[in-house]
């Protein structure tokens, strides 16, 4: 299970990935789900949800995937990802075939031989239509950039096995975390004409999107941030990350001691895009949400823990 955000005002997009991954009975959250690539060109950020190790394989070979446009990028990472699965099935049904050609040997009547072997191959397509029909067993992938070549503003492209397009939307979701994350921004952008938006604001509901997504099962760890403009694309790093995400969690768990607005939330992120992380800033944020300078950029502390205090402080249990 993972989670993928991205939310655009046509010019410039915020992307946000979540850092967890599950392997079996076991989870960690030290997962990479997105890479940026830069070229002449064009640019931007390709993010996938799925099989951890089809995402792997387009994320760490995206850079030497680079055609001459955006477009021919995407689709040389799609023709990757395809032969990839292809293969993977191809194999796969050869292998439960011969099991299945194995088995009839057993039976001496050769009517019945046949009969068994079109009774198991019929069995075995009906269960791959069934699941490459399940769409949590298809690996997503999104991909948002820009092409000074092309037409000016933000382009998105969506592919999985089997499929390839250019999205027009100002959001994008993939994941186990997408129907939380598609809920808020629904709600929230209600209205509101995206290409109004700056980039603190396209931050601001990002963040608070990917806060919702981690009560998502599979979703959490400290996210990925990448942003993308026509001058290029760039993550913001791992410091950066934890205070804008320990910053919105915050915010939006609505904590009563803190009391952070809409506004005052969208400036903290101002100054944190503009300034960097500098004395300053830390020192106003630290203040502002009770951690010390040192841990409110080092330790993430998830949307629910900041849900509990805000609880805690509300309905304070009886000693």
């Amino acid at each position: 299970m993972t989670v993928g955000i991205s939310v655009t005002n046509g010019l410039e997009a915020v992307i946000i990935t979540d850092a967890r991954v599950t392997q079996g009975a076991r989870q960690t959250d030290a997962g990479i789900k997105a890479a940026v690539f830069n070229a002449d060109t064009f640019g931007g950020v390709i993010f996938g949800a799925g099989n951890g190790d089809y995402i792997w394989e387009v994320l760490s070979t995206i850079n030497g995937l680079q055609q001459d446009t955006l477009k021919e990028t995407v689709e040389s990472a799609n023709a990757l990802h395809q032969a990839r699965v292809f293969s993977y099935y191809t194999e796969y049904l050869e292998t439960k075939m011969r099991e299945i050609y194995m088995k009839a040997r057993l039976i001496q009547d050769p009517g019945q031989q046949d009969e068994f072997v079109r009774i198991k191959r019929n069995e075995l397509m009906h269960e791959y239509d069934q699941h490459q029909q399940n769409p949590a067993n298809r690996t997503q992938f999104a991909v948002v950039g820009f092409d000074i070549n092309g037409s000016p503003g933000i382009k998105t492209f969506c592919f999985d096995f089997g499929r390839l397009a250019q999205c027009f939307g100002d959001t994008i979701y993939l994941g186990g975390g997408a129907d939380a994350s598609n809920i808020y921004l629904i709600e929230e952008l209600q209205g509101i004409d995206t290409k109004l938006l700056r980039k603190p604001d396209l931050l601001f509901y990002a963040l608070n999107a990917y806060a919702l997504s981690t009560l998502n099962t599979g979703v959490g760890g400290t996210p990925t941030i990448a942003m993308v403009e026509r001058g290029g694309a760039r993550t913001l790093g791992h410091e950066l990350s934890v205070v804008l995400t320990n910053l919105t969690g915050a915010y939006k768990a609505r904590v009563p001691s803190i009391g952070l607005t809409d506004d005052e939330t969208k400036g903290f992120i101002a100054q944190v895009v503009s300034k960097g992380l500098t004395p300053d800033v830390l020192g106003n944020l630290s203040s502002r949400l009770g951690l010390s300078p040192e841990s409110v950029g080092s330790i993430y502390m998830p949307f629910s823990s900041w849900k509990k205090k805000a609880n805690n402080e509300r309905y304070p249990r009886l000693q």
